[in-house]
Formats: structure tokens, sequence, C-alpha cells
């Protein structure tokens, strides 16, 4: 069970629910509560006690209802005008009516109601929430020329179960708890797959208003992002917090349940930066390019593995012309082990591009693979694979 601690602990959140709705998904605990000392109103009629729920639910209980625990943290993070439209779209889909009697409810009430149906649904919308915020992306090659044809199933459900479980067993020896869920989420010719599973158990030290001391333990929710492109034979993994262990568990355990590989996407190194050193300036010519106005260099990192271990970051506007200026050769230096890109768009938009060695782009935000990707493969920062091919001096990816 994933649950988010600030989700319990608010009379101010409990009381933003519709009384009736805030009933109905207490009632079925109501045998805990009346044992914390507080009694629920019979059939919804009659004000409910807040704080004595929110007291009631940080106490330090063996029977901790877990699964109102993470309602309350799915309903409070999705219940806002950001997720409104995608609560609607979801009850539409499913015919099921999230509205009040008069047609009136807030983003709240919305998502109690979608929960009280169908809690998978907005389980779904909570883990899609989690997706612009993947930017640090660890990529994997496929290990063979001939990419195998990727298509799941019209309904997966019984392979993300499957892939589910073989997933539990790796995080429970990590002490990360079970319960994962995984979720589809195509978009255009890339799919992204959101997981969403425990951490490390997590204790907080609480204080009780008779003056005694306690403790809540709880798992923080973790939301982890794979994108796949099966064009290129792509696999990328954005995890919450970074853990080697983790990235090759999700891989290998979607190449299993998925392709019946579970070695097919290798650790070969996707990037490079020798561009740089090779080319200079020149390679990051964008001139031809339908959307870039401009490409410059704003941090480099070049790491030594000599006795000292360390590294030297150098930051400017332009670092091509911060080095010149210090007389210092960029080939004559060390591979670099990382550089910052700023892009500039025709319509004057900015972003920026991590590039690590051997195999992490960082991206400002979601969708930035797809144009700043094609100038990284087109300028050779982007090792070429199965299924791509450059044009010209340095290449271009093909159209997809």
């Amino acid at each position: 069970m994933s649950l988010t601690l600030r989700s319990l602990t608010s009379p101010t959140l409990l009381g933003a629910f519709d009384p009736a709705l805030l009933h109905a998904l207490l009632a079925p605990h109501r045998t805990f509560f009346a044992r914390k000392g507080c009694i629920l109103p019979e059939n919804g009629v009659g004000e409910i006690d807040l704080v004595s729920i929110s007291t009631a639910l940080m106490a330090d209980a063996s029977d901790f209802p877990v699964d109102l625990a993470e309602a309350l943290a799915v309903i409070g993070e999705t219940g806002t005008d950001q997720h409104m439209g995608a609560i609607q779209a979801a009850a539409h889909r499913a015919q099921i009516e999230v509205r009040g009697v008069d047609g009136s409810a807030s983003p709240m009430d919305m998502a109690a109601r979608l929960w009280l149906e169908q809690p998978d649904l907005l389980r779904r919308i909570h883990a899609e929430a989690s997706l612009p915020a993947a930017k640090r992306w660890e990529s994997w090659r496929c290990r063979w020329s001939e990419i195998p044809p990727f298509q799941l199933p019209e309904d997966p459900e019984a392979l993300l179960t499957g892939w589910a479980q073989d997933l539990n067993a790796i995080l429970q020896d990590h002490h990360f708890g079970a319960g994962a869920r995984i979720f589809v989420c195509p978009a255009g010719r890339l799919t992204y797959i959101l997981i969403r599973h425990g951490a490390t158990l997590q204790r907080l030290a609480t204080h009780h208003d008779d003056g005694t001391a306690g403790n809540l333990v709880y798992r923080p929710a973790v939301t982890d992002v794979l994108r796949y492109d099966p064009v290129y034979g792509e696999l990328g993994i954005h995890l919450q917090k970074h853990s080697k262990w983790l990235a090759e568990a999700i891989r290998t355990t979607f190449a299993l349940h998925v392709f019946n590989q579970p070695h097919l996407f290798s650790g070969e190194r996707r990037y490079t930066l020798e561009p740089l050193q090779s080319r200079g300036e020149s390679a990051l010519d964008c001139s031809g390019h339908p959307t870039l106005a401009s490409v410059s260099l704003t941090e480099i990192e070049f790491s030594y593995s000599d006795v000292d271990d360390g590294k030297t970051i150098h930051r400017s506007a332009n670092v091509f012309t911060f080095l010149r200026n210090r007389g210092i050769v960029l080939g004559d230096q060390p591979c670099p082990s990382a550089a910052k890109l700023k892009f500039i768009f025709e319509d004057g938009a900015e972003r920026t591009a991590t590039i690590r060695f051997p195999n992490v782009a960082t991206y400002q935000r979601v969708g930035d693979d797809d144009v700043v990707g094609a100038f990284l493969l087109e300028q050779g920062f982007a090792l070429a694979q199965a299924g791509e091919e450059r044009s010209g001096d340095h290449g271009q990816q093909e159209a997809a």
C-alpha cells in the first residue's frame, strides 16, 4: 500500500468533501473510528467531527485502515482543477455520473464519486499526473538489429498483473513493499507505462491532544515511468529516486512480459559527447532544422579517473567562447562526461537538455525528446541503432 502522509492529517482536506461523499468513504471503517472514540452519524445524517477523524487517522494503530488512507491520498491529489478534465473524460467513457444532482460538483467531489464507483480509474489518473515530471531518462537499446514487434493485448490487464507480481517480488526483497500497479498510456509513436509502487517504510513522531506521544508508520508513494519507442527499439526509464537495481528490475521484467526476452535491452552506451571535441561549435549547427533557431553549449563537465578522481565543470552563456578566451583547447581535454545544451526554437521558446555519458538524457519537459532527440541523433550525440539512419555529413533521423 502506498500513501501520501499530508493527505491524512488535515481536517481542511476532509472538509473539502461533500458530507455525503465523505460519509460514504468513512462508513466502511465505522468500527475502527469507534475504537478511537469517534462515532460516525448513522445513515449519513448528522455532522461529522472532522478533527476527531483526522486525529483517529494519525493514531498509532495496528488496524490502521490503509485502503481509506489510499483513497484520501489519491482523491486529495487528483481532486483539483488541473485533473478535472481527465476525471470527466474517464467518467464519460465508463458511463459514470460524477456530478451532483443539480449538475454541478467540485473537482474533489467528482474525484470522490469516481473513486467510489471505479477506484482503478482514479488510480490511473493519479499515476498519469506523474508523467509531466518525467524528464531524466536512462536509455537502453535493443540488442538485436531486427527489433521484435511490439503489440500489447487489446486488454492488457492479465499481462500487467503478471508483470506487477514479478516486480513485487523484487520490490519486497529490497524492502519496498508489494502492491505495485501498472498503467499503459499510449502517446503517438511512444508508449508510456506508469509504475506506481511504495518506497521504504517511514516513521513519523506524532503528538496527541492528551500529551502523549506516538508514531505513524507509512510507506510513501512513488510513480516511475517507462517509455518505449517501437520504431527504434529504445527503452527509457525515469525513476523518482534513482536506483540501479530498480532500473534493472523494471527493464528486465518489462522485456520478459512484453517480449519474452528478459535481456532484450542492453546496457550499451547511447550517447557520446565526442562531436564537441572533434567538430567544436559546428557540432551544434542547426541550420536547416525546421524548428530550431540556435543551439549553444552552456555547461560542460570533465571527469578524471586518476588518483584524485575529480571533475571540472565550466559554465557560461557560451562555453566555447569562454574556453577560447582562456586559451583552453577542448580537443586537448579528456572526453566530456556531461554537457548541457540550450535550444532556442523559432517561436522564441527556450529549452535545455543535459547529456551524461553513457546513456542518460535529461530534458526540460516531456515532449522535448521529439525535437531535441532528433537533433542529437542528426549531430552524432545519440548513437545510431537498429532502425535509425543518418544522411549527409552527420546524418538525419528518418521520419517515423
